[in-house]
Order: structure tokens, then sequence, then C-alpha cells
């Protein structure tokens, strides 16, 4: 998940399970028994649940891909919607293509979370966290085509970081690889753009370019690099 999903208890747990199975189940043992043993039925549950933050995990790395590619392009079209000269000016529609996108695709997976947390009791947090993501995008792409000014947008932005700062000290405190550490900076580094765009929007400060810069470094730096590093094992 976003907020540092390898530094669940369970995502060890199930780390520590893989590296007994091929003994337990040579013996007959179910998947649940196969990690806590003396356990027995409740075992199975406990498995279950932790398969299913590990799926929810890779989902929403997968997901990063896509944020970190987003965040690229927006970042790129305001910066160039400020130059002087108007050919290297992005049209608002254009970008707003990625940006529905990717706020589709992010609802197909809280759709999937949300599901399978009210089905197994486990706390809709990560899906919640993930939705801020999820409603910047389409929240973006409907104002690309109905023109509006943004300023709903910037009060948005600006109730975001009282989000996303608890969010990078919680991971911080489960945090327990590269991965998990890296998640910690985004959070904090998304705290800070979302707060831009309340500054850009609302207060009207001349932050444009700027705006755009951060947007454009943090798609690679945020969202892009870690998830791409982590898929290749390196983090």
């Amino acid at each position: 998940m976003l907020i540092g999903s390898q530094g669940n208890p369970l995502y060890r747990k199930c780390s520590f399970a893989r590296s007994i199975m091929p003994e337990r189940e040579s013996r007959g043992f179910t998947a649940g028994q196969m990690l806590y043993p003396n356990l027995g039925v409740e075992a199975d549950v406990f498995t279950l649940t932790s398969n299913k933050d590990l799926k929810d995990a890779a989902m929403l790395q997968f997901y990063l891909v896509f944020v970190g590619i987003t965040l690229f392009v927006n970042g790129v079209r305001i910066y160039n919607s400020y130059a002087t000269d108007t050919s290297k000016h992005i049209g608002i529609k254009d970008a707003a293509v990625v940006n529905l996108f990717t706020g589709i695709m992010g609802v197909v997976l809280l759709t999937v979370m949300v599901v399978r947390s009210t089905t197994t009791g486990d706390s809709l947090a990560p899906a919640a966290y993930s939705g801020l993501f999820v409603l910047t995008y389409i929240w973006l792409a409907i104002n690309a085509f109905t023109g509006a000014d943004g300023k709903a947008f910037g009060w948005f932005c600006l109730l975001v970081p009282f989000i996303g700062i608890p969010v990078a000290i919680l991971t911080f405190l489960s945090a327990v690889t590269g991965f998990d550490y890296w998640m910690v900076f985004s959070w904090l580094a998304w705290s800070v753009l979302w707060f831009m765009f309340f500054l850009l929007l609302v207060c009207q400060l001349p932050i444009g370019r700027l705006t755009g810069v951060v947007t454009a470094a943090q798609g690679i730096t945020t969202a892009l690099m870690p998830a791409l590093l982590n898929f290749w094992g390196i983090i």
C-alpha cells in the first residue's frame, strides 16, 4: 500500500511463512497452520488477511507507476503554461487524458480494496489515503473539460497535508525496507506539493513555474522511481 506495506507486521510474518512452508507443507499442514501451527483453524484466517495485505500492496505499488507519470505530465504542462513562447504551451485537455486514465484506474483499485477490507474487517485507512490521489486526478480531469478555475480544488489541497504528514509518521514508525523509508519521504513531499497548489490556486501566489518543476520532479522521485526499483527488487 502507499503507506509502507512491507513494514506492516503482516508482511514480515508472511515472509517468515514463506521460509518455513516447504518443510511444513510436506507434513500436510494447511496454509495457515504452516505459519502458526499452534493456532489451528484461526491461523488460516490470519494467513488470508496477510495475503490480502500483500495483494493490496502490490496493486498500489503498481498504481504508483501511473501516479508518477501523471505527476510528471502535469508538472511539465504547468511549467510550460507560464512560458512566453506559446508554442511550448500544452493543452489542458491534452494533459487531462492522463489524469482521467489514472483517476479511473484508481477508482477500480479502490473498489477492490474496499470490498476486500469490508469482507475481512480490515481498516479502510489505506484505501482512504489512496483516495486522495484518485480524487485529485478525477477532479483535475473534470476541471480541464469544464473550465473551472480550480479554487475549490485548492481548498481541498489545504486539507491533504493534515492527512499526509501523519501518514508519513506512521509509515516511518513501521518501516522495515528501503521502499518503506522512501514512502516516508514521498508522503512528506506530496504534502508539500498539495500545499503549494493551495498557495497557487487560492492564494494566487506567483509560484506557477516553481509548482510545475516540483510536480514534475516529484513524479519521478516520489512515485515512478520507488515503484520501479521495488518491482526490480532493488529496494
